[in-house]
């Protein structure tokens, strides 16, 4: 008995790991087309269908073990008194082939042809209790190891290569499954048939004479990479998208990406995309072209990088803009109803006052129209309670993740963490601001954290802005208390000033060169981005370089004689 028990369970470990060629098509990617053999058509050749179940644990008398054996015949098969065997599946109406004996265990087994992958796809129903499968496909006969595919399988289905085999081809397919009944039974069911392979042309896709381009295209460019979705042209087989910056090309000289296409592709939209991580021009020329032999269709579009690109929730300071304030518990923080937190939630409201009131004089010098949302006394909704159960006071000192430790650097798992769980609240609340942008008719939104810090507090204020960080969700921490001072107008201004596009004046960054830092320190600067104030009265100045670092102004003569990173708005000069 216990050789019995040993020889059942090497044969389990033998069929899960033995290696085999694993296939790369799943049961779902049967084409619509592919038609199940007819199991009624009358049998022209004699095919030997095998079931059989073995019982690897049987000592036990009262349980005989289970068995059947293929029925040896010297005859031919009698096609006359033949039954059709029941399946489901359309019965295709041309070009019939051998029935096929599905029996036991195994239902609706069958051999189609996918035009996408060049490949042959055999598929059948789960075995129930089926604990992965062995497929073996020869030409000559049922093996254990097929020369056409040899393959183990967690679930049912398996592929080979087209070219191995010829259509009209007879193949002998055979599927062996393990079956656990609850330990210590359990059992192999077999399955073995013949096959005719499937002609490939049987599947091809109709010629189609290449067709127009309708409708207006979807275009977006996220600093990156530029995309272009459009409807898909009748016919194609290749496409080209080429951008330039003056005119419409085949040959632009911002891009040219071509794109082929599978004669079984029936996609609706056809999306091309290009890298494009450089300053684009307020205009580009884009002209997608669609090809099939000597013929091409073409579509050409301006686009206004200037106005479309993505600048994250707070896009461009000339608008409406929304302001909601986040009141925000961690573990170490909290807003309570005190005397003094209710004097502090007084406090930060007029300094935000001042902050946009400030904002919309300043930009106003330059011919913008800002107006900002931002009154909880006037619409409840523009502010917010959260509670985190991360630390959200974590020094950010350079604002990135990154801790370098001599010449080895890793991940700050708590900033990370931090940034993660303030961005996933944000997008939870995402159709919220939808409702306040559409109520108020704004462009943009800005989300500010405000985190009751006392004076021991070491983080600084700080913007995750799209022009740092690349991301379309943007926020602001704001620490009411910080190196023991209290923040005030400057600080939100400032920080706002972030997601709008500007950068940090006293500091080195990859915008902001360390030598144009020694000079504004050495030759001084009233700059709103330079060094803060505690101060509700803003005495800080939005010089021209925020006009332009915001797009109001489109030049600035620092930014060459200093090496400066462009705007996000820059439009060629």
């Amino acid at each position: 008995m216990k050789k019995s028990i040993l020889s059942g369970l090497l044969a389990a470990v033998m069929m899960l790991n033995t290696s085999g060629c694993i296939a790369t098509i799943k049961k779902s990617e049967k084409t619509t087309s592919a038609a199940t053999y007819s199991t009624t058509t009358t049998v022209t050749t004699a095919i030997t269908s095998t079931t059989a179940t073995t019982t690897t644990v049987a000592e036990a008398e009262d349980e005989p073990v289970e068995s059947t054996k293929p029925v040896e015949s010297t005859k031919p098969a009698d096609t006359t008194t033949a039954k059709p065997v029941e399946t489901t599946g359309p019965v295709p109406e041309e070009k019939p082939v051998e029935t096929i004996q599905s029996y036991g265990a195994y239902k609706n087994v069958t051999i189609t042809y996918n035009p996408k992958t060049n490949r042959y796809v055999i598929d059948w129903d789960d075995v129930p209790g089926g604990r992965g499968y062995r497929l073996d496909v020869d030409r000559y006969g049922y093996t254990d190891n097929g020369g056409i595919c040899d393959e183990l399988r967690q679930t049912n289905g398996g592929t080979f290569k087209a070219e191995l085999v010829k259509p009209g081809e007879v193949v002998y397919v055979k599927i062996r499954c393990t079956v656990y009944e609850g330990r210590p039974n359990e059992k192999e069911e077999i399955f073995e048939g013949k096959f005719m392979i499937p002609d490939p042309a049987d599947y091809a896709k109709p010629d189609v004479p290449l067709g127009e381009f309708t409708g207006e295209p979807d275009i977006t460019w996220d600093g990156r990479y530029i995309y272009v979705s459009t409807l898909s042209v009748p016919g194609t087989e290749k496409y080209c998208l080429s951008i330039d910056s003056e005119r419409y090309t085949d040959n632009g000289d911002l891009c040219t990406e071509t794109k082929e296409i599978s004669p079984w592709d029936d996609s609706e939209i056809i999306t091309l995309s290009s890298f494009l991580d450089q300053t684009l021009p307020q205009y580009v020329y884009i002209r997608v072209t669609a090809y099939k032999g000597g013929k091409s269709a073409k579509a050409e579009f301006r686009y206004n990088t200037y106005t479309e690109k993505l600048f994250g929730d707070a896009k461009y300071i000339d608008g409406k803009t929304i302001i909601v304030s986040i009141f925000a518990d961690d573990p170490t923080t909290k807003w309570t109803d005190s005397a003094a937190d209710k004097q502090m939630t007084e406090d930060v409201r007029e300094s935000m006052r001042h902050a946009v009131e400030w904002l919309e004089s300043s930009t106003a010098k330059y011919g913008a129209n800002s107006e900002f949302i931002w009154d909880w006394r006037k619409d409840s909704r523009l502010k917010l309670t959260a509670s985190f159960g991360v630390e959200l006071d974590i020094p950010e000192h350079d604002r990135s993740f990154e801790v370098t430790d001599g010449n080895e650097s890793s991940v700050n798992n708590d900033l990370a963490e931090k940034y993660s769980a303030q961005k996933d609240y944000i997008e939870n609340i995402e159709s919220r601001a939808d409702e306040l942008k559409k109520k108020y008719n704004a462009d943009n939104i800005v989300y500010i954290y405000i985190i009751n810090t006392d004076g021991e507090n070491q983080a600084n204020c700080h913007a995750y802005s799209y022009s740092r960080y690349r991301s379309e969700t943007e926020f602001i921490n704001i620490y009411t208390k910080e190196h023991g001072r209290s923040h005030k107008a400057n600080t939100y201004a400032h920080e706002i000033l972030h997601l709008f596009g500007t950068h940090d004046l006293y500091c080195e960054s990859d915008i902001i060169p360390q030598s144009y830092v020694d000079h504004l320190d050495a030759n001084g600067c009233n700059s709103i981005m330079y060094y803060g104030q505690s101060k509700d009265i803003i005495t800080r100045e939005f010089t021209d370089l925020e006009a332009y670092y915001t797009g109001l102004i489109n030049y600035h003569e620092d930014v060459e004689k200093w090496g400066l990173g462009k705007s996000d708005f820059y439009v060629g000069h």
